[in-house]
């Protein structure tokens, strides 16, 4: 969990990088990347090269790639039009139309596209309270193991499968953010507290009696108790500490 904040924060981090860095010069990219299009639209060679083609539609992702290819063409016949510029000022690389400038800032908005995709389902994890584990294993079922009542016994409990769709580490989106929050992003990391996601008991004890009909308060297992996943047998199973208490 620790490590998801982090990396959380790294997704938001570029892609607001990103976009502050273009935004002052959006304007002004726009308006060149309009005037190649136009230039493009109404050169002979770049119709009989591109946009008369049918691999225009095919080549470069398709019917997204045949706009930009296109673009590409009028910037080349900007720049032939324009001709050898040897006294180039200290903002020329903006304010006349580069296609080195172009395809850089295209590639910067894929990216942070791609980022903020991926801040999104990363935050729509979090606050259903998906970890990485569950989406390894996909729908599969999950083990639990419950401790024993004694406190001087850590090897005994038993195992209770979870049904796929039931969600043992969701608190809610509320809490599940909150959990987020409270980790540290940087600096000294506690295992119990800041990196062992919290299992929510009460889903745990539900299953439990589902399978064996032995009441709810019959495991002890505290609501926000954080329960260290591993793995066993080749599937996903969740080690709950021992609590030194009876229900």
């Amino acid at each position: 969990m620790e490590s998801r904040k982090m990396f959380l924060a790294f997704l938001a981090l570029s892609s607001l990088t990103v976009f502050a860095l273009v935004l002052p010069v959006g304007p002004i990219l726009w308006q060149h990347t309009v005037t190649a299009y136009y230039a493009s639209q109404h050169d002979k060679l770049a119709h009989a090269l591109w946009w008369d083609q049918w691999y225009s539609w095919v080549l470069f992702a398709g019917p997204l790639g045949r706009l930009p290819v296109g673009v590409v063409f009028g910037f080349r016949l900007l720049r032939l039009q324009r001709g050898p510029n040897t006294t180039k000022s200290l903002g020329s690389m903006i304010s006349e139309p580069s296609l080195t400038i172009f395809i850089v800032v295209q590639i910067a908005l894929c990216l942070a596209l791609f980022t903020m995709a991926l801040l999104i389902l990363g935050i729509r994890d979090v606050l259903q309270g998906h970890t990485t584990f569950d989406r390894i294993i996909g729908p599969r079922g999950k083990l639990y193991w419950i401790p024993a009542d004694d406190d001087d016994t850590l090897s005994e409990g038993e195992v209770i499968a979870c049904p796929s769709g039931v969600n043992a580490y969701d608190l809610g989106w509320q809490r599940n953010w909150a959990d987020l929050v409270a980790r540290p992003l940087i600096g000294t990391v506690c295992l119990d507290r800041d990196v062992i996601p919290v299992v929510n008991a009460t889903t745990v004890l539900h299953e439990k009696a589902q399978l064996t009909g032995i009441g709810m308060c019959a495991i002890p297992v505290p609501h926000g108790h954080p329960i260290p996943p591993f793995a066993t047998n080749g599937r996903v199973a969740i080690r709950a500490q021992r609590l030194g208490y009876g229900a």
